[in-house]
Parts: C-alpha cells; sequence; structure tokens
C-alpha cells in the first residue's frame, strides 16, 4: 500500500518536456528561414532614380528649367523643373508602366 519507485515513469516527464521545446525550437526555426527567404525577393524590385544639373555652356545653372525624361521603351514621358539650384530628380519604379515622380 505505498507508491512505487519506478525510475523509467519518472524520466519519461522530462523527456517530453525536451520534446515539445525541441520541436519549439524547429518551429521558429523553420518560420525564420522562411522569413528570411522571402528578403531577397524585396531587393529584386525594379527601381531607380535620375538627377542632375541643367547648365548653360558657360556653366551657369538654369533655374525653373522644364526637364523631360523619356522611356523609350514604351515612350511614356515625365515632365519635372529644376529648383532654384537648377538640380533635377526623378525617382522611377522600372515596371511595364514606367511609373515616375
Amino acid at each position: 500500500m505505498g507508491y512505487t519507485y519506478n525510475p523509467k515513469a519518472r524520466g519519461q516527464v522530462p523527456q517530453r518536456r525536451r520534446g515539445r521545446a525541441t520541436n519549439l525550437i524547429l518551429f521558429g526555426l523553420l518560420v525564420a528561414v522562411l522569413i528570411l527567404c522571402q528578403l531577397p525577393a524585396f531587393a529584386q524590385r525594379a527601381a531607380g532614380s535620375i538627377a542632375g544639373t541643367v547648365a548653360d555652356k558657360s556653366g551657369a545653372v538654369i533655374p525653373d528649367a522644364k526637364v523631360t525624361l523619356k522611356n523609350e521603351a514604351n515612350n511614356s514621358t515625365f515632365d519635372g523643373t529644376t529648383n532654384g539650384s537648377g538640380i533635377f530628380s526623378f525617382t522611377c519604379c522600372l515596371s511595364e508602366t514606367g511609373a515616375c515622380g
């Protein structure tokens, strides 16, 4: 009428806990790998910018000059103007539409 000591039964409890912890660690690693594998896909975005300065033959900058950017692939154009220092800038996402801003 008493308690019977069984070392095998007692050893199963920690074994089960280690199994759960291992499964959680493996699941976490799997999730981390899946997230990290998608990061290079964001780097494949085709985007860029074009900037420059408009100046006359003597090197003097031309403020408020009209600048036109033309996409020769689809003949779309984008208009802009230089700032007070003669600098223009276009930020583009190169896609089918060739959208620029």
